[in-house]
C-alpha cells in the first residue's frame, strides 16, 4: 500500500495527485464550532478522539476549544505514544493493553504524561495488576459499563463497587471514572443513576460518555 502524500492547504486540485481525500477546512472549523456549543449549552467538557478522524491538525484544532479538556481518547498505545509531546492532562486508551509488550509500554508512557486506561471487566484488570510495575505515577483505570443493562441494577453497581475496590487497592492503579458507551435513552438513564451512586463514595470521578447522544 503507498504511504499517502500530504498536501498544503490551499493547492490547487489540478496539482493533486488521484484519489485523494478533500478536506474542506471552513466547513471543518464550523462543525468543531457547532459541535463544541452544543456541548457547552449542556454543560458538557469535550474529550476528542483521534481514531475518528486520525489527524493531528484536526485534534489541534478541537483542543483550541475553550470547553474542551486538555485530554485525548484514542484506541491504542501505538497512537498514544504519538501524542506524548502535546500539551496534554492525560491520555485515555480505549482498548485495553493485553500483551506484555503493549503493558511495557503503557507503564513507559505513563512516566512522561498520565494513561487513563478503559476496561470491562475484572480480567482486564488483573492483567495490569499483574504487569504493574513500582512507578511514581499511578496509571488510571476507566471502567466501562457493560453496553446491555442487566435485568437488576443492583448487580451491576455491586460488580463496580467491587472493581474500584480492587483498583484502589492496587499499589499503582486508581479508578478514574465510568465510561458509558449507550444511544438508547432508557439505558443511558439508567445507567446516569448509577454514576450519581458512584459519585457519592468518589466525588473526585468523571464520568465519560461516548456516543451520539
Amino acid at each position: 500500500m503507498e504511504k499517502p502524500i500530504f498536501q498544503r492547504p490551499g493547492i490547487e486540485s489540478y496539482d493533486l495527485d488521484t484519489p485523494a481525500l478533500l478536506v474542506d477546512v471552513d466547513k471543518l472549523e464550523s462543525n468543531i464550532k457547532t459541535f463544541s456549543g452544543l456541548a457547552e449549552a449542556k454543560n458538557l467538557r469535550l474529550v476528542p478522539h483521534l481514531s475518528i478522524h486520525g489527524s493531528l491538525d484536526i485534534l489541534k484544532s478541537q483542543l483550541q476549544n475553550s470547553n474542551t479538556c486538555r485530554s485525548i481518547c484514542c484506541d491504542s498505545i501505538s497512537e498514544a505514544d504519538n501524542l506524548s509531546n502535546l500539551d496534554l492532562n492525560e491520555i485515555i486508551i480505549k482498548s485495553t493493553p493485553i500483551s506484555k509488550n503493549q503493558l511495557q509500554k503503557m507503564w513507559a508512557l505513563n512516566e512522561t504524561i498520565p494513561i487513563h486506561v478503559v476496561i470491562r471487566d475484572t480480567y482486564y484488570l488483573k492483567l495490569i495488576q499483574e504487569n504493574q510495575i513500582v512507578a511514581p505515577q499511578k496509571v488510571g483505570v476507566i471502567i466501562q459499563l457493560p453496553t446491555v443493562l442487566e435485568s437488576n441494577p443492583q448487580d451491576t453497581i455491586t460488580e463496580l463497587l467491587q472493581m474500584i475496590t480492587e483498583c484502589n487497592n492496587s499499589s499503582n492503579i486508581d479508578f478514574k471514572g465510568l465510561l458509558i458507551d449507550c444511544d438508547n435513552p432508557d439505558v443511558l438513564e439508567a445507567y446516569i443513576a448509577i454514576v450519581r451512586i458512584i459519585k457519592t463514595d468518589w466525588p473526585r470521578s468523571k464520568a465519560y460518555l461516548l456516543g451520539e447522544s
